[in-house]
């Protein structure tokens, strides 16, 4: 077991196909021996890539942390339909694949680019009365689930290859592939789904940074938590894009809840440091006052 200190900050895993995020929790909860753990963002079961994982005080930060543009890379697989709107489910649907050359394919993803209405698949864990919706559709029950506003802010075609579609799709938190695969398959006469998923980046996290469970076993086996946990300041500021350093008095106000008067400051809310560049919290500027968001809780 290693020390406090070590098991505070963000440990970023590129998840195995096959295993639930909060599975990756319970893993690294093994691992780690601790249960303060969470993460910033769900990834489906058979979906590989970025996972952030949150350790210790910084549990609360996944709302400034979990956030960003996500960037995907996935196979769609045209010609059928499942259950799942991925490969594990069950074939609900077959049609003919798109003749369709890599200029039409690539012409037909323009309406999927911008701000549009996205209907969740049914496997998800969105709630539908109160229930997941995968617990319902698990039981045939039939439900509808209402759209929801999402962002896709580009598609690049990878490669075409009938029946086989490879692209590279960044998007608003909250984005399903899977859907965006059904919905293409279904808006040039056809029918499709995921083959294979995986998210390359997750808002300031890039799949570079991270690192498999076994590798994070290897760190733990030999006490380098160095190596598996970051602290989360640098994250923060990518993050955020703002700073402010507070010191003396204006710290102690701080770190007390208390606002700080400090006129001429631009609006908006940036990440606090003290003057040893130890992360403080997340404070607003609102009329010419700083007021703390979020205080770091010390150890």
């Amino acid at each position: 077991m290693c020390s406090e200190r070590a098991l505070d900050g963000i440990v970023l895993l590129d998840k195995p196909a096959g295993g639930t995020s909060h599975g990756a929790v319970a893993h690294l909860r093994r691992i780690s021996r601790t249960r303060r753990i969470g993460h910033g963002g769900t990834l489906d079961p058979a979906a590989t890539g970025v996972l952030v994982l949150l350790v210790g005080r910084a549990t609360r930060l996944a709302g400034y942390l979990g956030g960003g543009t996500k960037v995907y890379e996935a196979t769609f697989r045209f010609g059928t339909a499942t259950a799942t709107d991925d490969a594990a489910g069950e074939v609900i649907e077959t049609a003919d694949v798109p003749a369709l050359d890599f200029e039409g394919i690539d012409a037909s993803k323009n309406s999927f680019v911008g701000e549009i209405d996205q209907v969740p698949p049914a496997f998800s864990a969105i709630r539908s009365g109160g229930v997941r919706a995968y617990r319902r559709a698990r039981r045939g029950q039939a439900m509808e689930l209402a759209p929801r506003k999402v962002t896709i802010s580009e598609i690049e075609i990878l490669e075409w290859v009938p029946p086989d579609l490879r692209v590279k799709v960044s998007c608003s938190s909250g984005t399903y592939i899977r859907a965006l695969a059904r919905d293409w398959g279904k808006a040039i006469g056809s029918a499709a789904h995921v083959r294979s998923l995986r998210r390359t980046k997750s808002g300031v996290f890039d799949i570079a940074e991270c690192l498999s469970f076994e590798q994070i076993e290897q760190f733990a086996a030999s006490g380098a938590w160095e190596h598996i946990i970051a602290p989360p300041g640098p994250a923060l500021e990518k993050a955020i894009g703002r700073t402010t350093i507070v010191e003396g008095q204006d710290e102690r106000r701080f770190l007390n809840g208390a606002p700080i008067f400090r006129l001429g400051d631009v609006e908006g809310i940036s990440v606090v440091f003290s003057r040893e560049r130890e992360l403080l919290g997340i404070g607003k500027t609102c009329a010419g006052v700083f007021r703390p968001v979020l205080v770091y809780p010390s150890l």
